[in-house]
């Protein structure tokens, strides 16, 4: 037999529909709460499930509106059909019934045989009861016969004709599982009052509304399941779409940085997003203003540091040389016999202090050098071998410097004066941190990674306390007695200009590794300033 589509694209329907419900009802067993969870943390899931479920209940409503519509359509036109069979059946009947008044006195065969003959014309059985409601003849007398029916009227029909005098009665009737439309009008002989009903149960075009009315139902299912696939593509895409702009505003806000300026986000649209990205331009704006001046701030505040900090360095020797050169003046005036011994005595004091103000200024100068400068190509292993064998014959802690590779070369971009300042105070900074009464150990290895060359320092000294850990790279902090705090500081310099990492991780009286990764001379830019 011929199917139509909507016909055959049913079963696809069906099973998209239930795959569908089983897949939901699996996650929604398996990851219940999670589900929740994810679609309050993601807009896009949100607006997906909203975008699908809208298509859904738009079909839905539409479908079942249309369906209401259709079927009372068909009832009215059915209505208006069996009204019009009804009315022609009476016009007949009249015409052959003429002149009597009750229908007893026509022969019921005759009577029979005619209604029969009327039923294959228009194509609908024809019952026909008396004014008391019963059956006088039928075109099917199977029906009544076999006691599918009773032999007498509905009661409902009856009421309405022979008691609140209507023309005509519409109704539903069952027999069994069967059910189909049914009329019920007068039939008026000629006298005053009606010589009986006329009853026409309409079994021709059930199946045939039926199945219209299915396959209606079949195209709406099928409707639904593609519009629902197509619809589902698009919330996807469209979701994308939309949240677009919010994912390159999260990516900007979440790369935002104080000490570097951040680059606006260009967008045309004057819309809810275009204004979101706009009060961001601003803040990036601002936050850029208030980078300047907190750095400002901070250059003033570290320059006033600066300057007490020379001022105690400086003042402290002073003192005692004022003191000795008092004490001379006293020993030359009063002629003391031991003025030359007193002389050589005071010259060298002042020659020592002033040997340490001069070092004083060289490391606030070295500290204070903002340099902008074309770094040299040096190999980072002679450097630390250098410095390693300027220490190895001044002190009892044992020295060790192991590189990845004994003849090769590890070039970096620096300038060789700064990293041999920079690997003197590592050692020294390292030394310092052992006690006396241990066996001093200071551990260097050199080796190369992807993009760096890693150099760890590490000793057996006294180690870091954690509550002094954040101050260690700081101006003029030290953990010993000696010393102005500048070493550290100094390193840290050096590593941010030639654009290099130092970091640390020490355990109290444990010791303590020093990491510093210096760049690889392919990954530098050398630009003449």
């Amino acid at each position: 037999p011929y199917k139509k589509l909507s016909v055959q694209l049913l079963s696809f329907s069906l099973l998209v529909i239930i795959f569908t419900l089983c897949i939901v009802i699996v996650l929604i067993f398996l990851y219940g709460r999670d589900v929740t969870k994810l679609l309050r943390q993601s807009f896009q899931a949100r607006l997906q499930l909203i975008f699908i479920s809208t298509i859904s209940i738009i079909i839905i409503l539409l479908a079942v509106i249309t369906l209401y519509y259709i079927n009372q359509s068909n009832k009215s036109k059915l209505v208006d059909q069996l009204n019009e069979k009804t009315n022609s059946v009476i016009i007949e009947l009249q015409h052959k019934l003429g002149g009597l008044t009750d229908l007893t006195e026509y022969d019921q065969p005759q009577l029979e045989q005619m209604l029969i003959k009327f039923s294959s014309v228009f194509f609908s059985d024809i019952n026909l009861y008396n004014t008391s409601g019963q059956l006088v003849a039928s075109s099917r007398p199977e029906i009544f016969n076999l006691g599918l029916l009773s032999e007498n009227i509905n009661p409902m029909a009856y009421e309405e004709l022979m008691v609140k005098n209507k023309l005509f009665y519409f109704t539903r009737e069952r027999i069994g599982e069967v059910s189909y439309y049914s009329s019920y009008a007068p039939l008026e002989l000629g006298g005053d009052k009606a010589a009986g009903i006329v009853n026409l149960p309409y079994f021709a075009k059930q199946t045939e509304v039926t199945q219209a009315y299915y396959l209606m139902i079949f195209t709406f299912i099928n409707l639904f399941v593609f519009l629902g696939i197509i619809g589902a593509v698009i919330a996807v895409a469209l979701s994308r779409i939309i949240t677009r702009p919010l994912k390159v505003l999260q990516e900007n806000i979440a790369a935002i940085q104080i000490d570097k300026p951040n680059k606006p986000i260009p967008w045309a649209n004057e819309d809810e997003i275009g204004k979101l990205i706009r009060e961001y331009n601003k803040m990036i704006r601002k936050l850029e203003q208030s980078a300047e001046l907190l750095k400002q701030s901070e250059r003033e505040s570290a320059w006033r540091e600066v300057a007490q900090q020379i001022a105690h360095e400086i003042k402290n020797p002073l003192t005692p040389m004022k003191l000795n050169v008092q004490y001379l003046e006293k020993a030359f005036r009063e002629k003391d016999k031991d003025l030359e011994e007193k002389v050589r005595n005071i010259s060298n004091s002042l020659i020592s202090q002033i040997e340490s103000l001069d070092k004083v200024a060289e490391m606030f100068s070295d500290l204070a050098k903002t340099r902008v400068r074309n770094f040299e190509k040096v190999d980072l292993g002679n450097v630390i071998r250098e410095s390693v064998q300027l220490f190895k014959n001044n002190t009892t802690v044992k020295i060790s410097y192991q590189p990845d590779d004994i003849r090769g070369h590890y070039f970096t971009p620096a300038f060789e004066k700064d990293l041999l300042r920079l690997f003197n105070n590592m050692i020294m900074n390292a030394i310092q941190s052992i006690d006396k009464n241990r066996d001093g150990v200071v551990k260097i290895v050199l080796k190369e990674e992807e993009q760096f060359f890693v150099v760890t320092i590490e000793d057996n000294g006294k180690g870091i306390p954690d509550e002094q850990k954040s101050k260690i790279f700081q101006p003029y902090f030290t953990t010993k007695s000696t010393g102005t705090g500048l070493g550290l500081a100094i390193v840290k310099n050096i590593m941010q200009e030639i654009g290099g990492e130092i970091t640390f991780e020490s355990k109290k009286d444990t010791g303590t590794v020093f990491t510093l990764k210096f760049r690889k001379i392919s990954q530098s830019k050398f630009v003449q300033e």
